[in-house]
């Protein structure tokens, strides 16, 4: 009798371009979508539907974004690979995909590095990013964040999705 050997198989190498391609697709969809919704339900604030070409790219900057954050911290080291094919994917859809993803990191930890960790405060830090990119302005007035915070939020259901759908 052969006595049982137990081993573990060794996993396939990760095809970080198929999932970003995903990711990116599933962006694209849902932003377009939830774009036109948020317009509707927010008349008062009229610049969502005057720039939409302004809330599309920086609402799906926001969500790639998202997707970087993880919940696991074990992975940090394989999110450099996703990161760039990430910023490759976004810039082959627009030349300043990158860039925004740069500049929302930055926004973003310089918020949320000053508290303790808190989702909620990375949500609203989010929509304050998207308020002054779209608009174009400095000031937020708290009055009209309402489709910024739905967007934000929107985003944030990107958050970890490389850990969930990639690395599990």
């Amino acid at each position: 009798m052969k006595p049982l050997v137990f081993w573990k198989k060794k996993k396939p190498p990760i095809d970080y371009q198929k999932f970003v391609n995903e990711l990116f697709n599933q962006i694209y969809v849902m932003v377009h979508e939830s774009s036109k919704i948020i317009a509707e339900r927010n008349p008062d604030n009229p610049e969502i539907r005057s720039k939409m070409e302004y809330w599309i790219f920086y609402s799906i900057i926001a969500c790639a974004s998202s997707s970087l954050y993880a919940n696991s911290l074990q992975i940090e080291d394989r999110l450099e690979e996703a990161l760039f094919y990430l910023k490759q994917r976004v810039d082959h859809w627009d030349n300043q995909g990158s860039e925004g993803m740069d500049n929302i990191a930055e926004y973003v930890h310089s918020i949320t590095s000053r508290t303790v960790p808190d989702f909620n405060v990375y949500v609203e830090a989010v929509a304050a990013w998207l308020y002054i990119n779209v608009r174009d302005e400095t000031v937020i007035d708290i009055e009209k964040t309402r489709p910024y915070m739905t967007m934000a939020n929107m985003a944030s259901s990107y958050n970890s999705w490389l850990d969930e759908y990639v690395f599990r």
